[in-house]
C-alpha cells in the first residue's frame, strides 16, 4: 500500500526548468507517455533547463544566487533530494568549488579510480 502512495505522488510530480536568460523558472512534467519532452520559455524562446523537482529558485533580481544555479547546472548538478549530492547545496558561490570537488570524489566509479591509479604510476615511472 505504501509503494502505490509513493509510486502515484512521485508519477504526477513537476520539475523545475529554468531559463538562466531571464532568470525565471517554470514547472513542467520531464515525461509525458514515455517520452521525453523539452520545453522552451514563454517570455524569449530560449530553451529551458531540467533542474529537477527541489530547486527553489531565486529571486529574478538576485544575481549572486543565479549565477550560483547556472554554475551548479554547467557542471550537471540537478537538485534533487534522493540523489548523491554530497550533503546540502551551497548556499553561496563561494561554497561551489568545495561542493563540485566532493561530489566529483563521491562520483568516482571504480573504474576510474583504477584508470587513475594507472596514470598515476606511469607518471612515477618516467
Amino acid at each position: 500500500m505504501n509503494y502505490r502512495k509513493f509510486q502515484t505522488r512521485r508519477s504526477n510530480i513537476k520539475f523545475h526548468y529554468a531559463c538562466f536568460a531571464c532568470r525565471k523558472s517554470f514547472k513542467h512534467k520531464p515525461v509525458i507517455d514515455g517520452e521525453t519532452l523539452t520545453y522552451n520559455c514563454p517570455d524569449c524562446g530560449a530553451e529551458l533547463c531540467n533542474m529537477g523537482p527541489d530547486l527553489k529558485a531565486p529571486k529574478k533580481h538576485d544575481f549572486k544566487q543565479w549565477k550560483k544555479v547556472i554554475l551548479l547546472a554547467k557542471n550537471g548538478v540537478c537538485f534533487y533530494s534522493y540523489s548523491g549530492n554530497p550533503g546540502p547545496f551551497p548556499k553561496n558561490i563561494g561554497e561551489v568549488p568545495r561542493f563540485l570537488d566532493e561530489r566529483r570524489l563521491k562520483l568516482r566509479t571504480g573504474g576510474k579510480i583504477l584508470l587513475d591509479k594507472i596514470k598515476n604510476s606511469q607518471c612515477r615511472a618516467r
